[in-house]
């Protein structure tokens, strides 16, 4: 369980800290996300230039969003059955590549 003054205080943002819960509902919120970034590509004009929102949450902070998703992790899974872990893992989708370094003035964007 992951409750939203718990992600807050991780720096936890976007689907995840929106979702308020458990798996069941992270996937929910996850979806529904998905669904409204589907409807987004019937809208043919440009993205924003410089969107400070990812999929995982806010990229101007000193800590790309999947930072927060991963240190989070090992107390979501302790004690957990393997499929309950894979599905916390799957459920939270944290991108290992927003954790690679980029040159100064650029976001890695997963």
């Amino acid at each position: 369980m992951l409750p939203r003054e718990r992600a807050l205080a991780a720096g936890v943002g976007g689907p995840a800290l929106e979702a308020d819960g458990d798996v069941w509902r992270r996937t929910v919120q996850w979806l529904a996300e998905a669904a409204r970034a589907a409807e987004a590509c019937e809208d043919p004009r440009p993205l924003p230039p410089g969107d400070p929102y990812g999929p995982r949450g806010e990229l101007t902070g000193e800590q790309p969003p999947s930072r927060a998703l991963l240190d989070v992790l090992p107390s979501l899974l302790h004690g957990a059955e393997l499929a309950a872990a894979r599905l916390t893992l799957a459920s939270l989708d944290p991108d290992p590549d927003e954790l690679l370094p980029v040159a100064t003035g650029e976001v890695a964007r997963g």
